[in-house]
């Protein structure tokens, strides 16, 4: 799941979708030695290949078990931008709502990012608790750069966009690209260590029928 959401502790209870049947999002924070500071820009890229590559190993299938609900189910292992119109079944979410009744995460996004489509890779910036700080954003295949906003941003949460979870499998590699943290004065002198400008990290979103649901 892209962040999650807790109407009884109001955790982004604003931004609810699907039916909350998932794993927690992957969480890109200060540990990867990339800034948080507002201002800064995260560039956010798949590493998969194309769609006619595509396996469980390198790309996420939405439906992985049979349903009647989705004709042409199991759906195929598609890469970050989801069920695009070149896909076997396209499926254009958006605003839209899903098989389960509830909107998508894609909902909360920009409309100027439309269509998303269906298992596209979107993500979130959020502070310590998980709380949503700003707008979610759609991220696809990428590069995508994303600025980092105000609001006591920690983290980047990285997810698929999709209403139901349990059914899914596959996995996404994905890059971060950022700003490292400022730098520290040398004791006793006013020299600055200085590092790269760019801090490379490499994640996994994988996502597992029914033990993983992520």
């Amino acid at each position: 799941m892209p962040w999650l959401f807790n109407s009884t502790t109001l955790l982004n209870s604003a931004y609810q979708y699907g039916v909350d049947d998932g794993t927690p999002p992957v969480v890109v924070d200060a540990s990867s030695a990339i800034s948080f500071a507002p201002g800064g820009t995260l560039v956010i890229t798949f590493l998969g290949p194309a769609d006619s590559s595509c396996t469980p190993s390198n790309c996420v299938s939405i439906d992985t078990l049979t349903s009647s609900t989705m004709p042409g189910s199991p759906t195929p292992y598609e890469d970050a931008n989801g069920l695009t119109l070149s896909t076997a079944i396209p499926y254009n979410a958006s605003n839209n709502p899903g098989t389960s009744g509830r909107d998508f995460p894609s909902d909360y996004m920009s409309q100027a990012s439309y269509p998303i489509y269906l298992g596209a890779l979107v993500g979130v910036f959020t502070d310590s608790s998980g709380n949503i700080v700003g707008t979610p954003f759609f991220i696809g295949d990428g590069p995508t750069s994303v600025m980092i906003p105000g609001g006591g941003v920690t983290q980047l949460q990285l997810g698929i966009d999709d209403d139901i979870f349990y059914d899914n499998s596959g996995s996404l590699s994905v890059q971060v690209q950022g700003p490292d943290p400022p730098p520290v004065p040398e004791p006793g002198s006013f020299l600055l260590v200085g590092f790269p400008l760019v801090a490379l990290g490499a994640f996994r979103y994988r996502r597992r029928a029914a033990k993983a649901r992520a």
